[in-house]
This record gives C-alpha cells, sequence and structure tokens, in this order.
C-alpha cells in the first residue's frame, strides 16, 4: 500500500514523465551496495523507491541467484509493494522526498519486510524542483535526526560516511571489520572533496537546528 501523500506521488509521477534520466542516479551505488550484499549473502531484495530501476536491474546482472523486487509508488509499473518480506531491504536517497508526517509510515512499512536495510540519505536541498516549484527534497534533517528516526523501527543502526560531505548511509545490520574497510575504501576512492568551509557549515547548521531549535535556510 502507498504510505506517502497522493498529491506528493503525483508531483514525482509527472517529475518522471518529464524528465527520462530522473530516477536513475542509484546505479552509481553499486559498487558500496555489494560489499553490503556479499557481507549479508540474501536471497532476496527489495528496493523501496526504486525509480526506474537502474539500481536493481545492474543488481540483477551481477547476482543473478537473488530473487530482486521493485517498488516505487511514482512509477505506474511499479507502484503496488508485492512483497511481504526480504532479506534486504535498499532504500537510496529516497526518504529526503518523503514528507515528515509519512517518514513513521515508510520506516514502518520497511521494517515490516526486513530488520537488515540500507538507506543512503541526503541532508541538503535538491538540484531539482518539483512541479509545483517546491524542491525535490521536501525532508531536509541532520543525520543524528534520521539515527534517532530509523531506531524507532530498527534494533541496530550504524551511520557510515557517504560520497560527499552532505550524505551519509545507515545501516542496519552489523559488518565484519572487513567488509566495513571495504565499504570505506570505496567511499574514499569516490569521495567528492568539498571546501572545509562548506563542510564546518553543514554541521553547524545541524547542531543549531537539533540543539537549540534554530533552523537557517541559507
Amino acid at each position: 500500500m502507498n504510505t506517502i501523500d497522493e498529491n506528493k506521488i503525483k508531483q514525482y509521477q509527472q517529475l518522471h514523465q518529464e524528465d527520462p534520466s530522473y530516477g536513475s542516479t542509484s546505479l552509481k551505488f553499486i559498487d558500496e551496495i555489494s560489499v553490503m550484499i556479499d557481507a549479508l549473502k540474501p536471497k532476496s531484495i527489495l528496493d523501496y523507491g526504486c525509480g526506474k530501476g537502474s539500481l536493481i536491474e545492474e543488481i540483477e546482472r551481477r547476482y543473478p541467484e537473488i530473487i530482486c523486487y521493485r517498488y516505487d509508488p511514482s512509477i505506474p509499473e511499479y507502484s503496488t509493494l508485492n512483497v511481504q518480506t526480504a532479506d534486504l531491504v535498499i532504500n537510496t536517497d529516497v526518504l529526503e522526498h518523503i514528507p515528515v508526517a509519512d517518514i513513521d509510515a515508510v520506516l514502518r512499512e520497511i521494517a515490516s519486510i526486513s530488520n537488515n536495510a540500507y538507506f543512503n540519505l541526503h541532508h541538503g536541498k535538491a538540484a531539482t524542483m518539483l512541479p509545483s516549484g517546491e524542491n525535490a527534497h521536501c525532508t531536509v534533517r541532520s543525520p543524528s535526526w534520521y539515527r534517532k528516526k530509523i531506531s524507532n523501527y530498527f534494533d541496530y543502526i550504524e551511520l557510515l560516511p557517504g560520497r560527499r560531505y552532505i550524505t551519509r548511509v545507515a545501516i542496519t545490520f552489523k559488518l565484519h571489520d572487513t567488509d566495513r574497510k571495504k565499504y570505506l575504501d570505496i567511499i574514499n576512492r569516490n569521495k567528492i572533496n568539498t571546501p572545509f568551509s562548506l563542510s564546518l557549515r553543514f554541521f553547524v547548521k545541524n547542531i543549531l537546528r537539533d540543539i537549540f531549535g534554530i533552523t537557517i535556510n541559507k
């Protein structure tokens, strides 16, 4: 079932229709996600918020023995969630597109399907605007905010660095040290360097928001 506001879904449906390339960028995460797959050895994977499906298609190509499922309410052919359990749920650049009021329902639904989840989180505004004029990232929150939210539905959570200063990865399963090192090596090889001043500004904004309740939008 859909756990996201129908008006928001219609906005993303229109965006997908107007921009053939939109919803295909998650493929860039295939190498680090492959580390997670190799560590967990799942028999089934659900890509929750799969967009046009480029990432899960590559997973199927690399791991033909794994049963793969797709779900994205804004893509008609994937808009039905037809799986009740999976060994791993991947969620790449999705939660920041979900309205705050719907975040809990989405996390609850993911947790009901699997204890093992991979979240790639973006903590800043998007370059893309919705047809309504709203920024495509409607829930811009700090890593600590997401950690608290996700921990309400999963017994374990670990935050890992992402490729950019403004991204993080949250996993709800434990990695062996060797697998964590493989992941970090991939991130370091692909890291997008950011001036220290921008990184500092990002963390100061998080502290002001999370501790003092002060939001700076610029």
